[in-house]
């Protein structure tokens, strides 16, 4: 192109020096990224591993208690079966002395009735 007489050159790339500008902030940018991107990254990660250890602390307080509850039910089973045990044992001390009443009262009522037989 010809202005006035002199010749004028225009660049084939145009803000060259912006590009150089943006290349340095892009690296920068680029390496916050990063370390943003890093601190979420293990912030995620610790809150999975809180979530994981307060299921784990629940699932652990359930067996806890289903575990205390089997030990008071075989507490009271025991207690029951010591009950009945207890029980069946009077009911055949009392069976065993109502026999030997009976026993003792037959025998003396038919006493005649063996003595012949001797």
């Amino acid at each position: 192109m010809l202005e006035g007489g002199i010749l004028m050159r225009i660049p084939d790339y145009r803000n060259v020096h912006g590009i150089k500008g943006l290349n340095q902030w892009t690296t920068k940018t680029n390496r916050v990224d990063k370390a943003h991107k890093d601190e979420f990254e293990k912030e995620l990660e610790d809150s999975i591993h809180k979530r994981r250890s307060e299921a784990k602390a629940k699932k652990k307080e359930k067996i806890k208690r289903k575990n205390l509850a089997i030990i008071y039910e075989d507490q009271k089973l025991s207690e029951m079966q010591q009950e009945t045990g207890q029980l069946f044992s009077e009911c055949d001390k009392n069976l065993k002395s109502e026999t030997d009443l009976d026993l003792d009262e037959g025998t003396k009522n038919n006493s005649s009735k063996f003595s012949s037989w001797s």
